[in-house]
Formats: structure tokens, sequence, C-alpha cells
């Protein structure tokens, strides 16, 4: 890749400075910042910075900032962190854009570890996919992070969510709300929790309940136990959101053909196991089951057969296989009700 950049050209950098020293450290406040980079300026905000140092040499540092613009202070990174290829690496292919305010962010050494955290809140965040991570444009959240973890307050509006490999296209959110929090376990791995993430599309509406434990030593399968509840969804556009980088091919081509229009009215989705072994049909060791109940469906079940109209259905995934109990619907070539089950 391209070797980091070793200078930084600013436009504009001004400001109020005040430094003050004391016995036991000084602090730096700077006001009416004005900063420009790139044709962009920055409103007028302050910064302040105070180190202390406690009677056995320790230090404690104390920082915070009105406003700053993620994309300049990746470059101003990037800069100082030259000799960190990894982070620079993920600075640059995240390629992250929005705004920072309300910074805080304090340090302190201790004699066996050094604290530190970090809080503020960004408006309208934007990043490119990056490893397994998903890519997002234009999220409101606050956040509070240290050491041992951390939460994340989501409160999107019109925020896209680009997961390649998963689903086939960005999906598009008119509302992103909730709280997904990560602590450290004892092994070293991770934590990630949600009691209730809110999206709403102009397709569908959703509800998820999360916990995803990823283990500190190599070789131990990541385990997840995700409930996602959702209504109001047009089936004419299910498409947009099967999770076609983990669904089995010959499910999704039916779906694909087979689901031409209609609502579900309500649905369920559990996934619980070692995610290495997803969708389980192998091993037997976990959970993938997807429920929902459709009407005024459009199905045409299979090339040659009469479309299906006017449907009422149960559909049901389990494992690699689904299958679908129709309690009610038309033929085109019979004009009375019927009943069928079908399995795939």
């Amino acid at each position: 890749g391209d070797s980091p950049p070793r200078q930084l050209s600013i436009d504009r950098l001004g400001g109020s400075f005040l430094w003050t020293a004391a016995a036991d450290g000084w602090q730096l406040d700077v006001r009416n910042i004005q900063f420009a980079r790139n044709g962009s300026v920055w409103p007028e905000s302050g910064f302040s910075v105070s180190s202390r140092f406690d009677d056995h040499g320790r230090i404690r540092i104390l920082a915070g900032a009105d406003f700053a613009r993620a994309g300049d202070l990746a470059a101003i990174a990037r800069v100082f962190l030259s000799q960190q290829p990894k982070i620079v690496l993920a600075l640059q292919e995240t390629a992250v854009q929005g705004e920072l305010h309300d910074l805080r962010f304090e340090f302190e050494q201790q004699e066996n570890a050094n604290l530190w955290s970090f809080q503020g809140r960004f408006d309208s965040l934007t990043t490119q996919p990056w490893r397994n991570m998903p890519g997002v444009r234009d999220l409101d959240a606050a956040f509070w992070l240290n050491g041992d973890g951390g939460t994340l307050l989501l409160n999107g509006h019109s925020t896209v969510l680009h997961f390649p490999g998963l689903f086939r296209d960005p999906l598009n959110l008119k509302r992103l709300q909730g709280q997904i929090s990560w602590t450290r376990q004892q092994d070293g791995g991770w934590r990630l929790e949600s009691p209730d993430i809110l999206a709403v599309t102009n397709d569908i509406h959703t509800n998820t309940r999360l916990m995803l434990d990823i283990p500190g030593h190599d070789g131990t399968p990541a385990f997840m136990d995700l409930q996602t509840d959702f209504s109001d969804g047009l089936a004419i556009n299910a498409h947009r959101y099967y999770p076609v980088g983990i669904m089995p091919p010959a499910v999704v081509a039916w779906l694909d053909r087979g689901i031409v229009d209609g609502k579900v009215t309500s649905g369920s989705a559990l996934v619980r196991g070692p995610l290495r072994d997803f969708p389980f049909h192998k091993t037997q060791n976990g959970i993938f089951e997807v429920f929902f109940h459709t009407e005024n469906m459009t199905i045409d079940y299979s090339p040659g057969w009469p479309r299906l109209t006017d449907v009422a259905a149960e559909v049901r995934f389990l494992q690699n296989g689904f299958d679908v109990l129709i309690e009610r619907g038309r033929s085109e070539e019979h004009t009375s009700e019927l009943q069928s089950r079908q399995s795939i």
C-alpha cells in the first residue's frame, strides 16, 4: 500500500492560546479555534488539555474539545502514528468522515495498569466497509468507551448500512435506534450485547436482540444469540433483506422466483450457536430458524405450475431448508380456495 504521509497540509490554523504552568503540571486552553483543510472550514470551537503529576510521578491527562471533523483527525493521526502501519491502514481503508462533538478524554497512569476513557457524540458518521466491519453513511450516535468496554447509543435517521458479502445491496434505514455495549471477558475476548435495536425501512420494521461472544483464544468460534422480530414487510422487496452470503443457494433461488408480491404481517428470526457452523444443518449444534406469516401473497412455486394468488401462508426456514403451509389461496387454474404444505 501507499506509505503513510509524514506531513500534513493545513489551509489555516489559528486561535487564542493560553498556557498555564503549575507546580504539579500544566494546562493549555485554546479558544476560537480556526482550522481549515482541503477547503473545509471548522466552525469556531474550543479545546482544553491539562496534565498533572501525583507524588509518585504518575501522570493524569484530561482533554476536551467542542468540535472536530473525523476525517481531519484521521489525517492527523496518520502523521503521528506513521510507525503503526496497521492503524494507518485501517484509517486509510475505512475513510472515516463526519462531525464529532462534546469530546472528553481522560488518561490516568497507575502502578499496574493505565486507565483511559473517551466519550462524545458524532453526527453523519460515514465509513467504508473494512474486513468484517460494515460500512455506514450518515449515522448519528453518542459513545463512551474505555479499555474494558463501551457503549454506543444509536440515533440514526436516513442511515445506510453496507454489509458486502452478506446482503446484496446497502440497507437504507429510515430509523436506526438502540444501544450496543461491549465488555472485555476474562479470557481476553469480548461480549457484544444489545437489548433492542430498532430498524425501520420503507419495506419492513424490525426489533433485534443480540448477544455475540468473541473468544480471546484462537480456534474457538464466535457464538451468537440473535432474535429479530419483524412486521409490516413488503414481499416485492424482500430480496433486499435476504442474507444471501450465508443462505443456501437453492433457498435463495426459490425465494427470488417464488415470492412475487404480498405482505409479511409478522415474523421472527433466530440464530443461536457457533457461527463457524452456521446454518448448523451438518453439526446440529445450533439453531437457525425464520418463521413469518403472509397475507395477499402471490407465489410462483415452480416453472410450469400455475401461480397462487391471494395467499395466506406460514413460512418456516429451519437450518438449510424451509416449508410453506398455505392456509388460503387461489390458483390461476382453479377458482376455489386451496390449502397445501410444501417443503424444500
